[in-house]
């Protein structure tokens, strides 16, 4: 397996405004119909307001951001 590069580059995204502090759980109400956020930058989750409820969709890091 590959290493990992040593360097490392981070990058803070301000979430749009009607996302949750924190990730909902799948079926919550939400109210803004396609409201799309993002919780994570390595692995984490993105939730979408769809048909009145949040959809979360869970993602692991990449295989090379394993720790």
């Amino acid at each position: 397996m590959p290493e990992a590069p040593n360097d490392t580059t981070w990058a803070c995204v301000r979430r749009p405004a009607g996302c949750p502090d924190a990730v909902p759980a799948s079926g919550e109400r939400c109210r803004h119909e396609g409201l799309s956020c993002g919780y994570g930058t390595c692995g984490g989750a993105s939730i979408v307001c769809r048909s009145g409820a949040w959809e979360v969709i869970t993602y692991d890091p990449p295989p090379s951001a394993e720790f």
